[in-house]
C-alpha cells in the first residue's frame, strides 16, 4: 500500500494549488459520475493528489470498493486540515473506520500499522501546538474500525419519542401563533410551505409522536428544504424497526438533501457521522447513491 512520507511534508507551509479550469472540470465529472473521464482528465493535473485521493476515495466506499477506499483514504489524510471545513476531518475519520472495518484483513492490518506510524511521526508537544485533530483521533479511529461500528453509537443519537407526546396539531398551533405576523406574507397555507414545515419539524421530532413526524416526512421529502430531516426520519424508521424505510431516508438524502460543502465533495459523506446507521449501508444503498450525481443548488 502506498504511504505518504510525513518527512517530506513542510506543514507550517502546505497549501493547496489554486482551483485550475481542468480541475473544476474533474470535479463536475465526478459530481455527473462520468468517472472513466474524470480519471482520464486528472492525468494531466499536478500538484493535486490530495483532492484527488478524496474523491477518489469517497466513489471506491459507494461503489463497495473498500480496500481501494483505504488506500485513497490513507493518502488524504495528512493533508486534512487544507479543508476548510471541520467536517472534512470528522467524515473522513469515519468513512475511513467504516472502509477498514470492511476492508479484506491483510488490508486492514496494513492500514493500522500506516495509522500507527502517523500517529507517532508526531511528539503530544507537536499535536497540542498544531491543533492537528486529525492525527489526535487516530487512535479512537483503530480502535472504532476494528470493532462493531454500530456499537459506538451516542445515547443521544438513538431516537427515543417523548414520554407525553403531543398532537401534531397542537404542535402546529403554537408554531404558526408564534410566527402569524411573519407568516402573514405566505401566498399559501403556511402547513403547505416547505420552509414552515422544515421549522416544525424538528418540534414534532422533540415533542410529538414519530408518526406523525413520519407521515409530515413522507409528504415533504423530496423538497431540498428539508434537507435536514432524512436523518432523523431515518431513526425514528429504525425506532420503529423498519430498516428498508430507514435506508430509504438516506437515499432521500442522497437525492434531495446533500448540499456540498468542499468543493472535493462528490458524494454525500454525512451519511458516516452516527454509528447507528452502521447496519443501514448494505451493497444496495451504497450502489444506489454511487450512481446519482450530485443534486443541483
Amino acid at each position: 500500500m502506498k504511504r505518504t512520507d510525513l518527512s517530506e511534508i513542510d506543514f507550517s507551509a502546505l497549501a493547496f494549488p489554486r482551483k485550475t479550469k481542468t480541475f473544476k472540470t474533474v470535479v463536475q465529472l465526478y459530481c455527473e459520475c462520468r468517472y472513466d473521464e474524470a480519471e482520464a482528465l486528472s492525468a494531466k493535473l499536478t500538484g493535486c493528489d490530495p483532492q484527488l485521493a478524496d474523491m477518489r476515495a469517497q466513489t471506491a466506499f459507494f461503489r463497495s470498493d473498500f480496500n481501494e477506499c483505504v488506500r485513497q483514504g490513507l493518502l488524504v489524510y495528512p493533508f486534512l486540515d487544507e479543508w476548510y471545513s471541520g467536517n472534512k476531518r470528522q467524515q473522513t475519520r469515519m468513512m475511513l473506520e467504516y472502509a477498514i472495518n470492511k476492508a479484506d484483513e491483510e488490508v486492514r492490518q496494513e492500514a493500522v500499522g500506516i495509522l500507527n506510524d502517523m500517529y507517532h511521526h508526531f511528539s503530544e508537544e507537536q499535536l497540542a501546538a498544531r491543533g492537528f485533530e486529525h492525527f489526535v483521533y487516530i487512535p479512537q479511529l483503530i480502535v472504532h474500525a476494528t470493532g462493531v461500528l454500530e456499537s459506538f453509537a451516542k445515547p443521544h443519537h438513538i431516537y427515543r419519542p417523548p414520554e407525553s407526546p403531543e398532537e401534531l396539531s397542537a404542535i402546529a398551533e403554537d408554531y404558526l401563533r408564534l410566527h402569524e405576523k411573519r407568516l402573514a406574507a405566505l401566498k399559501c397555507d403556511p402547513m403547505d410551505d416547505p420552509s414552515v414545515i422544515r421549522s416544525i419539524m424538528p418540534l414534532i421530532e422533540y415533542r410529538g409522536r414519530p408518526e406523525d413526524y413520519l407521515k409530515l416526512y413522507n409528504e415533504h421529502c423530496t423538497s431540498p428544504e428539508l434537507n435536514n430531516c432524512h436523518f432523523a426520519a431515518a431513526k425514528i424508521c429504525l425506532y420503529f424497526g423498519q430498516e428498508d424505510k430507514a435506508r430509504e431516508a438516506l437515499l432521500n438524502y442522497a437525492r434531495y438533501g446533500f448540499i456540498p460543502v468542499e468543493f472535493t465533495d462528490v458524494k454525500p459523506m454525512e451519511i458516516f457521522v452516527d454509528y447507528s446507521f452502521a447496519p443501514l449501508l448494505t451493497k444496495e444503498l451504497l450502489d444506489a447513491i454511487y450512481d446519482l450525481p450530485v443534486p443541483e443548488l
